[in-house]
């Protein structure tokens, strides 16, 4: 487990699929994947990225995923991070 730099708060690090390592929230998430609307972007213990409508129960129309919101979603100084070009 790691702190962000910006922030203090505690994050972990998940390597996508890509090879890269993304800084995500520690708690998990459920997101229906396969809705019209998405809202919500997770990160999979298995380094997939995908979107979805956050799950809070209820009807599904599409498929549950679980993962990790991207701490870069929810950082306040995520800004300091961000690549030019």
């Amino acid at each position: 487990m790691s702190k962000c730099r910006a922030c203090g708060t505690k994050i972990r690090w998940i390597q996508t699929k890509n090879g890269r390592y993304m800084p995500v929230n520690l708690e998990n998430v459920s997101v229906e994947v396969g809705t019209l609307e998405p809202d919500t972007c997770i990160v999979t213990e298995g380094g997939s990225v995908l979107w979805g409508r956050h799950y809070r129960g209820g009807e599904i129309n599409g498929y549950i995923v679980t993962g990790r919101i991207s701490h870069f979603a929810t950082c306040p100084a995520a800004g300091r991070f961000r690549r030019s070009g």
